[in-house]
């Protein structure tokens, strides 16, 4: 069973045990409860809710340690995913710095005197305006579809979450590593913010909103998170 809890995806095992065991697992910090039968639902989410900065926490740690055991993605036969499509990576030398992305191939000119973390951030640029472009075309459209807005919306970097709303401003945040993923996650986590500006909480309001907007969202929402 997979239970939602303050925007964190739990999937809880039930045993012949006494006693909550919380695991965050890796590679992507996925949470897993194993509870014991007679445990309520409403017991299984104040136990997470009471850990939940130990989890946040707990969760960068674990990706983290997952992103440093990974082969090196920005070289010359690297692969980097964009959409949810491997591109072969491809690094030039030349006198301007910038990224082109066509045929399966992801080309990466940089200075000669480029260190690594320069590219990184010639990279980071090109893809922070690949995620603009996207958002742009994709939110109006789904605003329409569904009857929600929101007032603004930015993009960052997080660790922990895909998504957030300020119910209170009704301002999103999307997370910039969903442009790695296809473009169907994108909308997803997009029409799950924007119910948060109708639903605040996610309680059976928010899913009956979901399965509305989103019929699918339950399905999406497991494989993202795994």
């Amino acid at each position: 069973m997979t239970i939602e809890i303050n925007g964190m995806t739990v999937e809880v095992i039930r045993r012949n045990i006494k006693r909550m065991y919380l695991y965050v697992r890796p590679p992507d910090g996925h949470l897993e409860v194993r509870a014991p039968r007679f445990v309520s639902r409403e017991q299984i989410a104040a136990f997470v809710l009471d850990k939940e900065d130990w989890i946040r926490k707990k969760q960068d740690q674990v990706r983290e340690a997952s992103a440093r055991k990974k082969e090196p993605e920005l070289v010359t036969g690297g692969r980097f995913p964009l959409w949810g499509v491997d591109q072969r990576v491809v690094v030039y030398h030349g006198a301007r710095a910038g990224v082109l992305c066509a045929g399966g191939i992801l080309e990466i000119t940089i200075p000669p005197d480029y260190r690594e973390e320069q590219k990184e951030q010639v990279v980071d640029r090109w893809l922070r305006r690949e995620f603009r472009r996207r958002i742009a075309e994709r939110l109006p459209v789904l605003s329409q579809q569904s009857g929600l807005s929101c007032r603004n919306w930015r993009i960052r970097d997080m660790k922990s979450r895909w998504g957030s709303c300020n119910t209170r401003t009704h301002d999103i945040t999307l997370n910039l590593q969903l442009v790695r993923k296809d473009p169907v996650y994108l909308d997803y986590v997009i029409l799950h913010e924007l119910a948060h500006t109708r639903v605040p909480d996610h309680g059976p309001r928010f899913r009956a909103l979901m399965d509305q907007i989103c019929p699918e969202w339950k399905r999406l929402r497991k494989e993202l998170n795994h």
